[in-house]
């Protein structure tokens, strides 16, 4: 599909970058002193990610009004009410006590 909208002329005057010349960036971001994080295959900061995560480890997240609800497995009651920048906190919490790369970027 890419290819036949190239040859009808649509996106013709996008820079194509290619493979290297992203790797070249790469290389001259970490020359710089950039840090390249790793993460594993599947791993993702959004709703749905963040919930299989804390599911794995025996929490329960769900939405509730523009906030989150968080309990653990099995506990009664509607759990702690809580913003997406507190759950976030929570994963980095628990990615860096299993030796893992925090989902938030370090601010030095």
């Amino acid at each position: 599909m890419a290819q036949r909208a190239i040859e009808r002329g649509v996106g013709g005057n996008r820079k194509n970058a290619t493979r290297v010349e992203i790797s070249a960036a790469v290389a001259a971001f970490v020359e710089r002193g950039g840090a390249v994080r790793r993460f594993e295959a599947g791993v993702s900061g959004d709703y749905d990610g963040v919930k299989i995560f804390l599911a794995a480890r025996g929490y329960d997240l769900s939405t509730y009004r523009h906030a989150y609800r968080l309990k653990t497995l099995g506990q009664k009651g509607p759990g702690k009410v809580m913003h997406w920048s507190k759950v976030i906190a929570l994963v980095d919490e628990i990615r860096v006590a299993e030796n893992r790369e925090p989902l938030r970027r370090k601010v030095a």
